[in-house]
């Protein structure tokens, strides 16, 4: 046995184990760079479209933040986001967007104008040559302050707002679907910032204007055409696109599909109307319907005239010989009629204001609400029917609030006669003023109080002898 000292052993010390450094496979091993830094590569699969394997590498002046970086990584990988940076130019990505994704799901004339503002705006300048990675909203906010400035092909000075928020909306248009598509993480233009343009006022003519014109052009050939357009607040396109099966006489209900469009090339074309919001159904008014009638006739007429030679597309708004009017050529008819006039009172409009100046009619008279204006006149939603009609809206208000007053006025309460029991007590204090001896007050007093409480006669003590 071994002999007890008293004298106790230290314990063995237990050997620290060594920190791995290495992590997990495909998670990237950080090591020190010559440069000072720390350093990782992270594989990150293949690239679906060469094959090639994406192995990114990061670098930070510590391990912890390769670490983060590294983590943010992965977690992007997780969720299906783009990790690699893109290194497509702005402007070959704009042009696949508006061959493969604009160009099935818009208008002609809409594309049309897209692929004019990307050609003459977008395609040879700077924003184009940079990658889609390299591209930052501070690039876009320079492009677009140098549009404004000096953004004209003939440098006469710079772009209208309307015109560089359209080149906006193709920039725009295009990174929402990068980032769809999953080619960034982010879309650069939407932070930029953009002028405010405010709405110019749009002069209009009130009821009484409106009947005085009409009964001036009631003799013209197109009168039919400005009596649909006072009544029923189409646009000018789509008035003239109208066909006779498109109206159901027999109850007014008046289909609104299609427009005439001009192509920012110059091309004039028929069109479906670009939203659902645009596509409605009006009810005509029977004053109209019978207006639409009487043209019909006189329509039938000049076709049988022209026999032949005329050319039915079964537009209800034509030529004599059935071909389609021109949209500029109706408003300068609109312009001709009111010159010829001369009236001071019938100041000139155009004929887009007669569309605006029914639908005002409609609102003050009370009678129709804004959200049946927006319907009428197949705005979007109904803050654009809003914005146009402000200073109408206001008058309205003004006009409720003088409704409110009428409806529930506010009268002085005529003041109310105390209660009896009340009453009682005030005619004995007033008796106290004329009676001198205070103790018979005092007695009588107490004996009306008790009569008023109880409705029975106090008793009265007997003194005893």
């Amino acid at each position: 046995m071994a002999e007890k000292t008293g004298i106790k052993e230290p314990a063995p010390k237990k050997e620290k184990k060594k920190k791995d450094r290495r992590r997990g496979k495909g998670e990237g091993t950080i090591v020190p760079h010559a440069s000072g830094l720390f350093m990782a590569q992270i594989s990150l699969g293949r690239d679906p479209v060469t094959g090639k394997r994406i192995r990114p590498t990061i670098y930070d002046d510590s391990e912890v933040g390769v670490q983060k970086k590294l983590r943010k990584l992965l977690i992007k990988k997780d969720l299906g986001k783009s990790v690699k940076p893109n290194k497509t130019l702005v402007g070959e990505w704009i042009r696949i967007w508006l061959d493969i994704y604009s160009k099935p799901n818009v208008g002609i004339g809409t594309w049309d104008g897209y692929d004019l503002n990307f050609t003459n705006h977008i395609e040879n300048s700077f924003i184009a040559r940079k990658t889609m990675s390299e591209l930052t909203t501070d690039d876009l906010q320079v492009y677009y302050n140098m549009k404004l400035l000096n953004g004209r092909k003939d440098g006469k000075g710079g772009l209208s707002t309307r015109f560089v928020k359209a080149i906006h909306t193709v920039i725009n248009s295009a990174f929402d679907q990068a980032v769809t598509s999953n080619h960034l993480e982010k879309n650069p233009a939407s932070g930029v910032r953009l002028p405010r343009k405010k709405r110019p006022k749009i002069k209009i003519w009130n009821k009484e204007q409106m009947t005085l014109y009409l009964n001036i052009i009631k003799k013209d050939r197109l009168y039919a055409a400005f009596v649909t357009e006072s009544k029923s607040g189409l646009r000018k396109s789509e008035l003239l696109a109208l066909r006779w099966n498109d109206i159901d006489f027999s109850t007014g209900l008046t289909k609104i599909e299609h427009g005439w469009v001009r192509s920012p090339k110059g091309t004039l074309y028929l069109s479906e109307l670009k939203s659902d919001d645009s596509e409605r159904t009006l009810v005509f008014s029977p004053e109209l319907l019978k207006v639409l009638l009487e043209h019909k006739i006189r329509q039938d007429e000049e076709k049988k005239a022209a026999g032949k030679n005329y050319i039915d597309n079964g537009l209800v708004f034509c030529r004599k010989d059935g071909s389609y009017i021109n949209p500029s050529t109706f408003t300068t008819r609109h312009y001709d009629l009111t010159t010829k006039a001369n009236l001071p009172n019938l100041p000139k409009i155009s004929v887009h204001a007669l569309r605006h100046s029914i639908s005002t009619a409609l609102l003050e008279s009370g009678k129709v609400d804004l959200k049946q204006i927006q319907e009428m006149l197949g705005h979007k939603d109904i803050s654009t029917t809003g914005n146009y009609y402000t200073d109408v809206l206001e008058r309205m208000k003004q006009k409720t609030s003088k409704i409110v007053d009428e409806l529930i006025p506010v009268e002085e309460i005529p003041a109310q006669a105390p209660p009896p029991a009340q009453a009682q007590v005030s005619d004995l204090l007033d008796e106290s003023i004329e009676t001198d001896n205070v103790i018979d007050f005092a007695s009588k007093r107490n004996e009306k109080l008790f009569i008023a409480s109880t409705g029975q006669r106090k008793k009265e003590k007997v003194q005893k002898p």
